[in-house]
């Protein structure tokens, strides 16, 4: 059974980019474009949710601490990526399992994720 992850960024051109690349290894995706539209899915479905902190109307770091203070979610990895200087302390203060910097080589995403798969 193929592992769902959830995408959410604001940038339209990264979520193809980053979507394509992961479709490519096998992993079922669906996009988010926006805080809002994220909150609105089936969350408890998904394995892996990739976040961008810098998003439209609700911050990644505040999806972040809202899937860890779930019973269904809070076991499942979240990973942020973003160009923030401050990602190692916003991960660590939202929860997060990992982090990944933007940019990034679509290597490092693909390991990052399988580790925590």
């Amino acid at each position: 059974m193929k592992k769902k992850i959830l995408l959410a960024d604001d940038d339209k051109d990264e979520l193809k980019l980053i979507s394509a690349l992961l479709r490519n290894r096998g992993y079922e995706i669906e996009v988010s474009e926006n805080g809002e539209d994220f909150e609105k899915k089936s969350l408890d479905q998904f394995d892996v949710f990739l976040l961008d902190i810098n998003m439209k109307g609700i911050f990644g770091t505040d999806i972040c601490k809202r899937l860890k203070s779930h019973d269904n979610t809070k076991n499942k990895p979240v990973i942020l990526i973003s160009a923030a200087l401050d990602l190692r302390t916003r991960a660590n203060s939202c929860g997060a399992d990992d982090y990944i910097s933007k940019p990034f080589e679509g290597s490092e995403l693909i390991h990052t994720i399988e580790q925590h798969l």
